[in-house]
């Protein structure tokens, strides 16, 4: 008899897979990912240079290639065909285009699957968005009851969202984190007056 648990599989959908902070920050998540517990895969709409990077920790990465016109129904199909085939335990949107893919696709597939969305950035004010990224935040307010959490990295971010619209109930708080076994404190000399002085400084 098999007693091995099923992993959890985990869909993360992403605008893109460029270098960026949120872009990092999923890179950096799934490199420390327990696979032996979690199946994480990755659906970019648009590709990336990250993808090789990810790849190489055994992590499937799809890119779907998508104009990000996502009012274009025909487009939301590749990824409902795809989230069909792949039937994640979860789907984890990043960034306001991946959130609102991962929305629609699920709306699609009858919100069949728990849905998370995750938003790294401030709005302080909508007007200094591109024109088109503008309509998708206004949409991702209306649709933003329908994930079960909104993850926000920073207060001012969620505090903000919310006064757009996003609701304040769905939002837990994830700050950004550090490796500090590769950023930490290094005990380094310095030289004043002639004298030798022991400091410890931080070098980052």
């Amino acid at each position: 008899m098999d007693n091995t648990a099923r992993k959890i599989r985990v869909a993360h959908v992403i605008t893109c897979l460029t270098t960026g902070g949120a872009e990092m920050m999923l890179y950096k998540l799934l490199a420390h990912t327990d696979l032996s517990h979690f199946e994480p895969v990755v659906i970019s709409l648009r590709g990336g240079g990250l993808s090789r990077r990810i790849r190489s920790h055994g992590i499937s990465v799809y890119s779907l290639d998508m104009n990000l016109n996502l009012w274009a129904g025909w487009r939301i199909l590749k990824l409902v065909r795809l989230l069909r085939e792949l039937q994640p335990d979860i789907v984890q949107g990043w960034m306001y285009h991946g959130n609102l893919a991962a929305s629609l696709a699920n709306m699609a597939l009858g919100d069949h699957y728990p849905l998370l969305w995750n938003i790294r950035q401030t709005l302080y004010d909508i007007r200094h968005e591109p024109l088109a990224t503008r309509g998708v935040i206004r949409m991702g307010a209306k649709l933003s009851k329908r994930p079960e959490y909104i993850l926000y990295n920073s207060y001012l971010s969620a505090d903000q969202h919310a006064a757009f619209g996003y609701p304040a109930q769905k939002t837990q708080i994830v700050p950004n984190g550090f490796d500090i076994q590769r950023f930490s404190p290094t005990p380094i000399t310095v030289k004043t007056s002639g004298r030798a002085s022991a400091y410890r400084l931080m070098r980052w």
